[in-house]
C-alpha cells in the first residue's frame, strides 16, 4: 500500500519520515544530493562528519607512526656506527696497535714481544708509549729503545744485543721518557753490577738468570737472551728525561749521555764503553790533517774515520744531581774475533775531535760530580748567589778562584808508550760544573 503524498516538510533526521521513506524516495534523495550510497543517503550529517574525521586521524597517525619508527631506527643505526667509530680512534691514538709490545696484566707494565737477533731493521726498533701505566722489565736494544709514559713509572733494565750484520754501524740509541713518574734503569754487561744498592727492584731484574716471562712468550723470541758476551763495537746513545720524577741507575754509553729532569733527583753511575782495536788494525785518520791524502780521494771507503765526539750532559733547574763518571768498561771482542791470534786489543791509535762534559743546574739545583782516577783533563765551577763552589781531588791543580769560581786541571800520566788508555785519560776532556745559585762539588778520585 503506497503512502499518501503529504505537502508536509520531511526530514532526514526524523525517524518517523525515515521509517516512512520508501525505496523511490531514497533513491531520488540520493540522486538529488549526489550521494553514493544508500547509507551516506540515511547516514545524518553529524554522524557522517564524525566518522570522517575519525577515519582521517587513523590514516594521519598510522602514516606519522610508521615515519617515526623509521626515523628512530635511523638514528639508533648512526649514533652505534659513530661509537663505534670513536671507540676505534681512541684506542689507535692512546693505545696504539704495536706488534712490537703487548701488554702485562700480571705486573701491570709493558714487557717486549718477537724480537729476534737479527731481524730486520723495522722489527729491531722498540717503541713502547703508555699514560699512566708503569714499563717494568728487561728489554733488548738492538737499533733502538723508546720508553715512555706519562705519569707512570719506568724500571728497566737494558740488554745490548748484536747489530744488524748488514748495518753493523748502525748506533744503538736509547730515549726515555716521562713526566711525573720516576725513571731506574740498569744496563746489564758482562761482569758489572748494579751500581744503587737500594733500587731492589733493579736488583732482582738484574741478577734474574731467566729472561722475563712476557719477552718469550712467543717462541719465535727463544734466540733472545738476557745478556751477550760481547757487544758490538758501534755508537750507544742515551737520553733520559723527566719533569718532575727521579732518576737512577747506571748508564753505559760511547759518545752520547743526556740525562734532565726540571725538579727531580738525579743519582746516576755512567759507564763509558770504549771498544779497543785490534793491534793489526789501521789507525783511523782525519783527512784533514793529511795533506798527502786529501777528502775525497778514494780512501775514505778504506780507512775508518775518526771516532766520534764525546759529550755527557746532565741538567736540572731546581733538584739535585748527583752523578759519578766510572772506570771505562771495555767490551770483550766475540769469540771468532779473539781466536785470532794476531788480533789482540790495543790501545787507541786516535781520539775525537771533541770530548765534552757539562753538569748544570739553571736554577738553585745542587750538582755533586765525581770522576774517576783515570781521569785527565780540565774544570770549571762556578755558581751565583748564596751557592759556594768545591773542586778538590788526588793531582788535581786548582788555579785561582773564590767561593763561587774554580778552575782546575789533572795532567795524564801516559805508559810507557805514550799513549792514553781511554778517552777520558788522554787530558783532553772539559768539564763545566755550574749552577745558579747551588752548591757545586766536583771531587776527582785518585
Amino acid at each position: 500500500m503506497q503512502t499518501p503524498y503529504s505537502d508536509q516538510p520531511r526530514y532526514r533526521d526524523d525517524p518517523s519520515a525515515k521509517d516512512e521513506m520508501t525505496v523511490n524516495e531514497k533513491a531520488s534523495l540520493a540522486a538529488q544530493y549526489n550521494l553514493g550510497t544508500l547509507e551516506d543517503a540515511v547516514t545524518p550529517p553529524v554522524n557522517k562528519r564524525r566518522c570522517n574525521f575519525i577515519r582521517g586521524c587513523r590514516s594521519f597517525f598510522g602514516e606519522a607512526s610508521q615515519s617515526i619508527c623509521t626515523r628512530v631506527s635511523m638514528v639508533l643505526l648512526k649514533v652505534v656506527l659513530f661509537i663505534a667509530l670513536l671507540g676505534f680512534f681512541v684506542k689507535s691514538t692512546f693505545f696504539g696497535f704495536k706488534p712490537q709490545c703487548t701488554h702485562s696484566k700480571s705486573s701491570g707494565g709493558f714487557s717486549v714481544n718477537n724480537w729476534h737477533d737479527h731481524g730486520p731493521s723495522e722489527e729491531r726498533d722498540i717503541s713502547i708509549n703508555t699514560t699512566t701505566t708503569s714499563i717494568e722489565g728487561a728489554f733488548p736494544l738492538y737499533d733502538s729503545l723508546n720508553l715512555t709514559t706519562v705519569t707512570g713509572s719506568i724500571a728497566v733494565v737494558i740488554d745490548p744485543q748484536p747489530a744488524n750484520p748488514e748495518k753493523p754501524d748502525k748506533p744503538a740509541r736509547v730515549s726515555i721518557r716521562t713526566e711525573s713518574g720516576s725513571i731506574s734503569v740498569s744496563f746489564r754487561l758482562p761482569g758489572t753490577h748494579p751500581a744503587l744498592s737500594d733500587a731492589k727492584k733493579i736488583q732482582s731484574l738484574y741478577h734474574s738468570e731467566e729472561p722475563s716471562a712476557l719477552s718469550l712468550s712467543n717462541t719465535k723470541n727463544a734466540k733472545y737472551s738476557n745478556m751477550h758476551a760481547f757487544l758490538t763495537p758501534r755508537a750507544y746513545e742515551v737520553e733520559i728525561h723527566t719533569a718532575s720524577g727521579s732518576v737512577s741507575g747506571q748508564v753505559a754509553f760511547s759518545n752520547l749521555v743526556n740525562i734532565s729532569t726540571i725538579s727531580g733527583s738525579v743519582s746516576a753511575n755512567l759507564i763509558p764503553l770504549v771498544f779497543l782495536p785490534a793491534e793489526d788494525e789501521e789507525p783511523p785518520r782525519d783527512p784533514d790533517d793529511d795533506p798527502y791524502h786529501p777528502p775525497h780521494d778514494g780512501r775514505d771507503d778504506l780507512v775508518p774515520a775518526r771516532p766520534a765526539n764525546i759529550s755527557i750532559v746532565t741538567s736540572t733547574v731546581t733538584g739535585t744531581v748527583q752523578v759519578s763518571l766510572d772506570e771505562p768498561f771495555f767490551p770483550p771482542p766475540p769469540e771468532e774475533e779473539r781466536k785470532k791470534a794476531n788480533n789482540k786489543p790495543g790501545r787507541p791509535k786516535n781520539l775525537p775531535h771533541t770530548i765534552a762534559a757539562h753538569h748544570v743546574a739553571h736554577g738553585a739545583g745542587s750538582l755533586h760530580v765525581v770522576y774517576p782516577p783515570s781521569w785527565a783533563g780540565r774544570v770549571h765551577a762556578a755558581t751565583t748567589g748564596k751557592g759556594q763552589v768545591s773542586i778538590e781531588g788526588d793531582g788535581l791543580i786548582v788555579r785561582g778562584g773564590n767561593k763561587t769560581v774554580a778552575d782546575g786541571v789533572r795532567y795524564p800520566d801516559f805508559e810507557d808508550d805514550g799513549e792514553a788508555a781511554w778517552w777520558g785519560a788522554s787530558g783532553k776532556m772539559n768539564v763545566t760544573v755550574a749552577s745558579d745559585g747551588g752548591m757545586v762539588d766536583f771531587f776527582a778520585r785518585g
